[in-house]
């Protein structure tokens, strides 16, 4: 999947640690833009029917990251998105990357 930067800004991904902001921020970019916020792990919790709590205590992390992977699948397939990434989604070297690829990372840094 090759994307050029054009396409790439239809996306924006918010990354950071817990409590840096992408909940906080995350609606009020995509408001600002006029683009749709989508919180990563809200959306998985959605499909899944269960809290991320659940998830990881009764099917597993890697289950979990299956199911965050398929998620943001979907996401990158959509247009005027800004994405809250869960606070272990980068930790999958393939995701890190096809994130990359597919939209503008934002690293929110809060000291």
């Amino acid at each position: 999947m090759t994307v050029d930067l054009r396409e790439r800004r239809a996306r924006i991904f918010l990354t950071g640690f817990m409590g840096s902001g992408k909940s906080t921020v995350g609606p009020i970019l995509a408001n600002s833009i006029g683009y749709t916020f989508v919180d990563l792990d809200r959306e998985v919790e959605r499909t899944c029917q269960k809290s991320v709590r659940q998830i990881f205590n009764e099917d597993g992390e890697t289950h979990f990251r299956t199911r965050e992977r398929a998620v943001l699948e979907e996401l990158a397939r959509r247009d005027k998105l800004v994405v809250a990434l869960g606070g272990g989604t980068l930790t999958v070297s393939d995701v890190f990357a096809f994130v990359k690829q597919c939209g503008i990372l934002v690293y929110l840094k809060v000291p």
